[in-house]
């Protein structure tokens, strides 16, 4: 499960994709499993394929279309009550939180890199290989590679004015790219 879910939840495309059944116990503690394991099995084979075969039964009596129908509610019913993302959380819902993090780690761990502009506000240059030397350290390699894949997104949040990832400003008259942080952010916050 750790290619699917990281401390920042399921990516969406896993989300839409799969669903959890998280059950308790273990067959080897019901009395009657310990009465008689054979016997056990084979009642449970007979309610298994009994059950089935009663379902599909239904589902033929319907036609094809109606049971379509059915079938597609039924599954998005299952889905919504124990999908992954229900259980874990989605990525995509929590990218914004990535992306203020690594805000936080600019404006705390690297204020010394960060420029003041003339016009107000604060320049964070070279933001690309900061994000991605930042996840590297934070997150583990299937998450890490993930979230790099998202890099742009979480860029264009990270961003005070939401913008695509590569920014000229002028500082001092030189342009300079980088990422203008977002105004919340003031120096006197810094660890500088």
């Amino acid at each position: 499960m750790n290619s699917l879910i990281g401390s920042n939840v399921v990516e969406g495309q896993f989300v839409n994709r799969m669903s959890v059944i998280e059950n308790a116990g273990s067959i080897d503690s019901r009395p009657l499993f310990q009465a008689n394991r054979a016997t056990y099995a084979t009642s449970l084979r007979n309610w298994i394929s009994t059950t089935l075969n009663a379902a599909i039964a239904n589902y033929q009596d319907m036609g094809r279309n109606r049971a379509t129908n059915v079938a597609d509610k039924a599954l998005e019913r299952f889905h919504a009550e124990r999908g992954i993302g229900k259980r874990f959380g989605n990525l995509d819902d929590n990218i914004k939180v990535v992306a203020e993090e690594f805000v936080e780690y600019l404006c705390t761990e690297l204020s010394q890199e960060v420029v003041e502009l003339a016009a107000g506000g604060f320049l964070a240059p070279k933001p690309m290989k900061k994000l991605v030397d930042w996840l590297s350290v934070n997150y583990a390699d299937s998450e890490f590679y993930t979230l790099k894949c998202k890099e742009p997104e979480m860029l264009s949040l990270a961003c005070h004015e939401g913008k695509p990832k590569r920014l000229r400003k002028s500082v001092d008259g030189k342009p300079v790219r980088g990422l203008v942080l977002p105004p919340k952010w003031e120096r006197t916050t810094w660890n500088v």
